[in-house]
């Protein structure tokens, strides 16, 4: 892994914010992943 991300959860998080991040995340992991120098598509050419 090149990164990680660590998330906290505390009293004043409702599941409204849990769900929300859930559905937010995982498009904005994929952005990155494709914004990566060694993307899983370049590293494979190497």
């Amino acid at each position: 892994a090149h990164g990680s991300l660590r998330l906290t959860l505390g009293p004043d998080n409702t599941e409204v914010d849990v769900d929300y991040v859930l559905e937010v995340l995982p498009g904005v992991i994929a952005k990155l992943r494709a914004l990566a120098p060694l993307s899983s598509a370049a590293a494979a050419k190497h």
